[in-house]
Formats: structure tokens, sequence, C-alpha cells
């Protein structure tokens, strides 16, 4: 799917199809980021005390704020690009609204 077919796509108003081909059927990826300070690095899972079990989300930037930290799914690309600016230290921040 190339630029002009994604513009005509988006032009005609269906942004689902767009979002279909170009994340769900190529480099979709879960991650998690803090919804205090935005950060896509910082986030960890921080294994159970004892074995077993999930893990709890914390933030490393923010502390053991438990609650801040949320699963997105964005394309793996833009992952690895802000690993690559994060790298040149350039930060980036997300804004992270709840989905009602």
């Amino acid at each position: 799917l190339g630029e002009m077919e994604r513009d005509s796509l988006l032009a005609h108003g269906t942004s689902y199809i767009v979002q279909e081909r170009l994340l769900h059927c190529s480099d979709e990826a879960k991650t998690l980021v803090c919804a205090r300070c935005g950060s896509l690095l910082a986030p960890m899972m921080k294994p159970p005390e004892g074995g077993g079990g999930r893990g709890t989300a914390i933030c490393r930037a923010c502390g053991e704020a438990k609650g801040d930290v949320d699963v997105v799914t964005i394309p793996y690309v833009f992952q690895y690009l802000t690993n690559e600016l994060a790298a040149m230290n350039i930060s980036t921040k997300l804004s992270v609204k709840p989905v009602a």
C-alpha cells in the first residue's frame, strides 16, 4: 500500500482500512506506556514476589506508579524510532487518554 493509495483511502473516509493495513496486518506491537510521564522506554514489568503469576507494571522514571502504566498498540517502527531518538538523547512523550 503506497502513499497515494493511503491518501485516497483517507480522503474517502475509510480510516479503518488504513489502520488495518498499516498497523494490524503489518507491524502491530503492544507495549507499555506511563500515563503520568508519557514515556515508552521507562515502564517495565516487575516480577512477582516468590515467582509464578504475572508481574506488576511499574515506571522506572516515576517510581511505583502501578495504576499509571497502560498497554498501548503502536506500530513497531514507532517503538524503534523512539529507541533510536533516545540513543541521540531526544525524548518522546505520549499523552494517553482512557478509552471510554
